[in-house]
């Protein structure tokens, strides 16, 4: 499976057609139990995708304890956040949710998997209650703690081309329920 996601990726990556013979599908349930996941969807990223993901998480994280303690609407206490982290405030501009604004990386838009942070609006972060709150902004450190774990594991990380050996660029797979 990964080295066919591999020989996509690197399709992709250098504008290259994929011949069919590459195409093919998969169950992602059991047969026999279908309550048994049997395989588990990720992503391949760059260590500069992880970092954007991990700049998008940290700002959402401080942004909810702002909304939270100031009484903000969601987006608002994000502006302040990317203002003050010398950003550029227009990335957040006529935007009604959070998938919709530049602060997300276009990759991550690309994907037809959105989680619970990308639909964050203010009217949703408003209508919920303090708990449901601090499981979003406690999942989205979860999250972080992750993208920096894998940052530092070069285990982790597998060159897209052998023959370029350390020159190569590398990968992680991340589980669909890992993005923010």
């Amino acid at each position: 499976l990964f080295a066919n996601a591999k020989v996509r990726w690197l399709g992709d990556a250098n504008k290259v057609g994929v011949t069919g013979e590459m195409s093919g599908w998969v169950l992602d349930k059991d047969l026999v139990n279908p309550g048994i996941d049997s395989i588990e969807p990720c992503v391949l990223l760059n260590r500069q995708q992880l970092d954007s993901m991990a700049a998008l998480l940290t700002n959402v994280i401080a942004a909810g304890r702002n909304a939270q303690v100031n009484s903000t609407e969601l987006l608002t206490a994000l502006k302040s956040v990317v203002v003050a982290g010398a950003g550029d405030p227009e990335l957040l501009n006529d935007v009604e949710k959070l998938s919709d604004s530049r602060l997300v990386p276009a990759f991550l838009k690309e994907l037809p998997y959105h989680s619970l942070v990308m639909n964050l609006s203010n009217e949703y972060w408003a209508s919920m209650q303090q708990s449901e709150q601090d499981e979003v902004i406690q999942s989205a450190e979860t999250k972080l703690k992750y993208y920096e774990a894998i940052y530092a594991d070069e285990s982790m990380w597998m060159n897209t081309d052998d023959t370029l050996g350390e020159q190569a660029p590398k990968v992680c797979p991340i589980p669909l329920n890992m993005l923010p």
